[in-house]
């Protein structure tokens, strides 16, 4: 499976961070064609919302459990995940 990270939507939503966040992966082919469409990332959008909210309500689906940060917190001994 895959997925898509609007960082831009991640950063206004989530403030960059996301900590053990399950998101559904979907059919590469699918998210390619999406990710194709001109409509100024209305459809990563709508997808990345959906994968939050979904991946808890059926644990059969496929998904994986992202944590992310930005880049700069932390100093050269801050754990990374």
């Amino acid at each position: 499976g895959a997925m898509a990270l609007p960082l831009q939507h991640l950063t206004r939503r989530c403030g960059g961070r996301l900590y053990h966040t399950w998101m559904l992966l979907q059919d590469p082919r699918s998210l390619s064609k999406m990710l194709a469409a001109e409509d100024d990332g209305a459809a990563a959008f709508e997808h990345f919302e959906h994968s939050m909210r979904q991946a808890a309500r059926d644990p059969r689906l496929r998904a994986v459990c992202l944590s992310l940060r930005p880049g700069d917190e932390g100093g050269k001994d801050a754990e990374l995940y």
